[in-house]
């Protein structure tokens, strides 16, 4: 994704999304929530060549991963291969 703060941002940081958290604050008559705080958690990462253009061979090895509460397959892709549009491959496999 790519994240940009205000307007007079010269660059947009270009990063993957690895956690969310929220903590609704603000409640109606019913108890529906109608106002929650967000706390995000950004990773930078560099843009390579689209994967398209990329030979996507993998070494000849399995490699083990252990999800843990809030990865996102995202965050998995960019962590084991450097790339989040990886993701469909690891959910494939899942």
């Amino acid at each position: 994704m790519q994240f940009i703060w205000g307007l007079d941002s010269k660059e947009p940081f270009n990063c993957v999304l690895e956690r969310v958290t929220k903590k609704f604050t603000m409640f109606n008559s019913d108890g529906v929530p109608v106002r929650a705080r967000l706390n995000i958690t950004l990773k930078e990462f560099k843009m390579q060549l689209n994967s398209r253009e990329r030979e996507l061979q993998s070494p000849d090895k399995t490699k083990v991963y252990i999800a843990k509460q809030g990865d996102s397959l995202w965050a998995i892709a960019y962590r084991e291969y450097g790339d989040p549009d990886m993701w469909r491959p690891i959910a494939q496999k899942k």
